[in-house]
C-alpha cells in the first residue's frame, strides 16, 4: 500500500516537471513569435467570414424553398445575392491567407524543434542506460 502512495507522489512530481517544461516552452522566443502572429488575425475579419458563411447558407436555403415553389425570378435574385456574398467571403479569406500561412509555417517550425528535442532525449536516455549496465 505504501508503494501506491509513492506512485502517486511520483506521478505528481512528473506532472509538475511537465508543467515546468510547458511553462518554459510558453515563455520561449518561438512562443512569443507565435503569439504575435495570432495577434495579426483581426476578430472583425473572422466575424466577417462567419457572417458571410451564415448568410450564404441562409440564402441557399431560401433559394431552395423558392425553387420548390416555382418562383424562378426570386431564385435568380437570390443567386445574384449569393454570388456577392461569396465574393465578400473570398475577399476576407484572401486577406487572412498570408497570415494563416505564416502561422502554419511557424507552428511547423516549433513542431520540428519539439521532434528534434524528443529524438535527442531518447538518444541520451539510451546512452545513459548503456552506461548503467556496465
Amino acid at each position: 500500500m505504501s508503494q501506491s502512495f509513492r506512485n502517486v507522489v511520483s506521478q505528481v512530481k512528473l506532472f509538475l516537471d511537465i508543467a515546468k517544461d510547458m511553462h518554459g516552452a510558453l515563455e520561449s522566443e518561438d512562443a512569443h513569435a507565435l503569439h504575435n502572429l495570432t495577434l495579426d488575425f483581426q476578430d472583425s475579419s473572422m466575424h466577417g467570414m462567419e457572417r458571410e458563411a451564415d448568410a450564404i447558407q441562409a440564402a441557399v436555403n431560401a433559394a431552395q424553398r423558392h425553387l420548390e415553389g416555382g418562383e424562378l425570378q426570386r431564385v435568380q435574385e437570390i443567386a445574384e445575392s449569393i454570388a456577392k456574398k461569396a465574393r465578400r467571403f473570398r475577399n476576407y479569406y484572401v486577406e487572412l491567407r498570408p497570415k494563416l500561412d505564416r502561422l502554419r509555417a511557424k507552428m511547423e517550425a516549433i513542431a520540428t524543434k519539439c521532434l528534434d528535442a524528443e529524438k535527442s532525449s531518447e538518444k541520451l536516455i539510451k546512452e545513459t542506460s548503456k552506461k548503467r549496465d556496465f
